[in-house]
């Protein structure tokens, strides 16, 4: 019975406002108790057990994803608040698969690495993050349902208001929460980079967040 109650769990979310003409476009009131004060369900306590936060640590949230695909090793992007010219990104990737649908799930080790990358990247990014963050809402047009693909739980510090956060599932390239994907998998590259190459790259990335945010904020003002 459990297992069928996490296999739900896993599935129920595609069920929430991931429709094919508005999925990407904003994300959606999450789920998932990664980000919140319900810390009953194991698939998550397993998951904050492997990268390592915890309620204390969700005070301290800057610009955060954890990253949950169907069928492979679940990873985590932090981006920490910075500290004078420079911030951390942390890149964290789970060496086994934390749960499969038909097994407990269970703390897994992790590759893990941090680099700096410049203040003003962070910060462009953390804009990224909030943007599509400000669109959460559940959604009202008809739903699909399915268990395949990618989850993506979304969490930032917001001036006035505190943590907020939000998710999308497997959203289409093209989208505004596709775009931030992409920037997603574009900061984790930071992590595997030699400096030279990173700072060229952060650069890139930073521009491009730029980009999202002030498209998201127009379509917002329309």
């Amino acid at each position: 019975m459990r297992r069928l109650w996490f296999a739900a769990i896993k599935c129920a979310g595609v069920t929430q406002g991931m429709s094919a003409s508005d999925r990407g476009e904003h994300l959606v009131p999450s789920t998932s108790a990664l980000y919140g004060s319900d810390f009953q369900i194991e698939y998550h306590d397993a998951l904050r057990a492997t990268f390592g936060f915890d309620r204390t640590s969700l005070c301290h949230i800057y610009a955060r994803v954890v990253v949950t695909p169907s069928f492979e090793r679940e990873f985590m992007v932090d981006v920490a608040a910075p500290e004078g010219e420079t911030a951390v990104v942390r890149c964290a990737k789970a060496r086994t698969v934390v749960w499969r649908g038909d097994q407990t799930p269970k703390r897994a080790d992790i590759d893990d690495k941090a680099v700096s990358i410049p203040r003003n990247v962070a910060e462009a990014v953390h804009s990224a993050w909030i943007a599509m963050l400000e669109t959460t809402r559940p959604s009202t047009k008809n739903t699909e349902i399915g268990c395949d693909g990618t989850f993506y739980d979304f969490a930032g510090y917001k001036d006035g208001t505190g943590m907020v956060s939000g998710r999308t599932w497997s959203p289409p390239a093209n989208s505004s929460a596709g775009r931030l994907v992409d920037l997603v998998l574009g900061i984790q590259a930071l992590c595997g980079m030699s400096d030279p190459d990173r700072a060229q790259r952060a650069d890139e990335l930073r521009k491009r967040a730029l980009d999202l945010a002030a498209d998201i904020r127009g379509r917002q003002q329309r």
